[in-house]
């Protein structure tokens, strides 16, 4: 009797095994789990090193600091302004940190130095007129027409405004699309990659139920005009240099194409801001502004193409061998740029 009982509680449980591992979806339910076991982008992390922590040193920081100040203008303004800023006062950290960054946390994220000098300008129209210091912009903001991307150009060269050109870091968008050589050459001829334009222009009629191709979305917001002006640089005005283009490490938001690739680095598309998850290279930007800014710091001598070619030159490689189309130079890696710094003595 006990052999035949033990006999039938074997059986039930191969059946219930048999039910739970079953490749049949609908009869299966995931649950879902509380919030509490959702975050799981939290790094572990000594208890002192957390967001919105006073300055520490990090790891291979130089004993003494060289004592410059390093002056950055955020060209932004309102509740996405207050958000970028978290992004910058380390209150924001990324939302799934790399296991990389796990093991290197406090060589990728730390309060900005206090030598390093955050302006928030309230407003997204700003030519500096009230002549502040100046070394890195950290513009958020994009623009699809050719008139306005050559404005503001010219605006940074005013040397009343800026005596010395700004190392300008701007964010690529959080389309899906790649700046073509013949989206470039079309905003060169028609002045404007506005999507409405764009489709009278070309004349595209959308299908019965409203909906364009795929070949025709393409043209929706292929990337920044104003970042494309500079680098492909059609007056030959010098600035290709002074540019970082900032797009997401994912692969899924905006691609450099041709246009923008040699200027162009990915790093976090999510951030952790106010406990939730924000996305939009609108933060991946002042991220790397503020590593650019920390490099300035220990470097001061270096110009803005020094600065962008250590982060280039550093960067973890994704996609095809080298700079390509989708990933440009790939992932920004502070822990590589400061053993670099370091080698080189700084």
């Amino acid at each position: 009797m006990i052999m035949k009982n033990s006999w039938l509680l074997i059986c039930s449980m191969l059946l219930l095994l048999f039910v739970a591992c079953s490749d049949d979806d609908d009869d299966n339910v995931i649950p879902e789990l509380p919030d509490s076991d959702m975050d799981i982008s939290v790094p572990e992390r000594p208890a002192e090193w957390v967001p919105g922590m006073p300055f520490a040193p990090y790891p291979g920081m130089p004993a003494v600091d060289p004592g410059e100040r390093v002056y950055m203008i955020i060209v932004d303004a309102e509740e996405h302004g207050r958000k970028i800023m978290e992004v910058l006062n380390n209150r924001g950290w990324a939302w799934n940190i790399t296991e990389e960054d796990r093991k290197n946390i406090k060589q990728c994220f730390f309060p900005t130095h206090s030598d390093i000098d955050l302006y928030l300008t309230e407003t997204y129209d700003f030519d500096n007129s009230e002549h502040l210091p100046c070394d890195i912009i950290s513009a958020s903001i994009s623009s699809d027409n050719y008139g306005v991307a050559k404005r503001s150009l010219q605006a940074y060269m005013n040397t009343d405004n800026y005596p010395e050109f700004p190392l300008i870091i701007t964010s690529a968008g959080n389309g899906t699309n790649s700046f073509t050589q013949e989206a470039w050459e079309f905003v060169r001829e028609y002045g404007t990659l506005f999507w409405d334009e764009v489709v009278r222009i070309k004349g595209w009629k959308p299908d019965d139920a409203g909906n364009f191709t795929q070949e025709q979305y393409a043209w929706y917001k292929p990337g920044d005009v104003s970042a494309a002006y500079a680098i492909q640089d059609p007056d030959n005005l010098g600035h290709a240099k002074d540019y970082i283009v900032v797009g997401a490490d994912s692969g899924e938001g905006n691609k450099p194409g041709p246009v923008l690739k040699d200027r162009w680095i990915c790093t976090y598309y999510s951030f952790d801001i106010d406990d939730k998850q924000t996305d939009g290279t609108s933060f991946s930007t002042p991220y790397v502004a503020k590593i650019a800014a920390e490099i300035k710091r220990r470097a001061p001598h270096y110009t803005n193409d020094e600065i962008a070619q250590l982060i280039f030159s550093t960067a973890d490689d994704l996609g095809q061998p080298g700079c390509d189309e989708v990933y440009g130079w790939g992932r920004m890696n502070p822990a590589n740029i400061w053993a670099e710094l370091a080698r080189r003595g700084y």
